[in-house]
């Protein structure tokens, strides 16, 4: 049976899902105090969720439990992507990276450092993710699978370049102009 399914993000921290058809609840974790659900990726099998607080929780998209939590961002998640592939996923964050996540196993392989603020947006086409931002500024990364640079520290990474564990993360370019924060991204 094919159900198909809303995922909701709720200001208590708490993610639903919801059977679209019957409007009847199907699962709700529990609730976070001082804790905001920001976005919702649904990326089979799986269900990522980003946080306030910087947590990336990953969820099985059929028992609803925790695969795995990790914090990788300084600041809340605001953003998700997904390669057309379905092998990575994307998230943005309040701490101005892009972390590059292997879809498959849930571990981090990138940090995309450029913007100036918050990243609020981000869209994959092809092999090219666009990211953008408080800053008002799209960057165009290049995302496919080449080797890449040493690992760093998250610190250490200079503006169009990327700690990255298998993903170049060359950004390609860069385009501004916009007067205020770029909130919304797609093709």
């Amino acid at each position: 049976t094919v159900l198909f399914v809303a995922l909701l993000a709720s200001g208590d921290g708490r993610i639903s899902v919801l059977d679209v058809a019957s409007g009847k609840l199907v699962f709700r974790t529990d609730r976070h105090k001082d804790l905001f659900a920001r976005c919702i990726l649904p990326c089979d099998p799986y269900i990522w969720v980003g946080f306030s607080d910087g947590f990336v929780r990953v969820f099985d998209a059929v028992t609803h439990n925790v695969i795995k939590e990790v914090k990788e961002h300084a600041g809340a998640v605001h953003c998700f992507a997904r390669s057309g592939c379905g092998t990575l996923s994307f998230s943005g964050s309040d701490d101005f990276v892009v972390n590059v996540w292997n879809a498959v196993t849930c571990d981090r392989l990138s940090i995309l450092a450029g913007h100036k603020a918050a990243v609020r947006a981000l869209c994959v086409v092809g092999n090219h993710l666009y990211s953008g931002g408080d800053d008002g500024v799209i960057i165009e990364w290049d995302v496919s699978r080449k080797t890449g640079f040493e690992a760093r520290r998250p610190e250490d990474v200079g503006w169009g370049r990327a700690q990255t564990l298998g993903v170049s993360g060359a950004a390609l370019r860069k385009l501004s102009g916009h007067r205020g924060a770029v909130r919304a991204l797609t093709f």
